[in-house]
C-alpha cells in the first residue's frame, strides 16, 4: 500500500500539459502494449471531459479515458486507464473510476464496460468491488496471446 499525502490529490479534465506525465505512467504501467503520446494529445479532442487525470501535488499519478458508443448512447467504455506503479494502492484508481460513473450518470448512461488481462487480479479485484463482471473472454484480442477478460457494471 502506498504511503501518499492525499490532502493535495484532484480528479480532473486532462490538460495539454498532462501529456508527457500520462504517456510516462503509460509506459511504466502498459508495457509493452502502448498508447504513443500522440495518441493522448488526440484524445484531449475526441473524449473531452471523458479524459480524466489523478493528480498529486498536480503532478499527473493516474488517468482514465471513457467514451460513450456511437451506436447506443446509453453504453460508454472505458478506453484505458493507469496509475503510476508509485501512486497504487492509494484510492487513485477507485477515485478515477467513480469519477467516470459521475460522468457517465450525468449523460443517462446505463452500462459501463472495459476490458483487462486476465493476469491483472488486482485491477480485476478493484473492478468487481464496484460492480463489475466478467462477461466475456476474447481470445487474441491484441493479435496471438493478447487475452482479455470483458467486463460490465450498470451505472449507479
Amino acid at each position: 500500500m502506498a504511503t501518499v499525502d492525499k490532502s493535495s490529490a484532484v480528479i480532473r479534465t486532462a490538460v495539454p500539459s498532462d501529456i508527457d506525465c500520462i504517456a510516462e505512467i503509460e509506459r511504466e504501467v502498459m508495457s509493452p502494449v502502448i498508447y504513443p503520446a500522440f495518441f493522448f494529445r488526440q484524445a484531449l479532442s475526441i473524449f473531452g471531459d471523458g479524459f480524466l487525470v489523478a493528480t498529486l501535488n498536480s503532478r499527473p499519478c493516474g488517468y482514465l479515458i471513457v467514451g460513450q458508443h456511437n451506436r447506443d448512447a446509453t453504453i460508454a467504455e472505458i478506453y484505458s486507464v493507469a496509475v503510476s506503479p508509485v501512486s497504487r494502492g492509494a484510492g487513485f484508481g477507485r477515485a478515477l473510476l467513480d469519477t467516470a460513473f459521475k460522468w457517465a450518470n450525468s449523460r443517462a448512461v446505463k452500462k459501463i464496460t472495459l476490458t483487462v488481462s486476465p493476469e491483472n487480479t488486482l485491477a480485476i479485484s478493484l473492478y468487481e468491488s464496484i460492480g463489475f463482471r466478467e462477461v466475456e473472454r476474447v481470445e487474441d484480442y491484441y493479435g496471438p496471446g493478447g487475452v482479455r477478460n470483458i467486463m460490465s457494471a450498470e451505472v449507479r
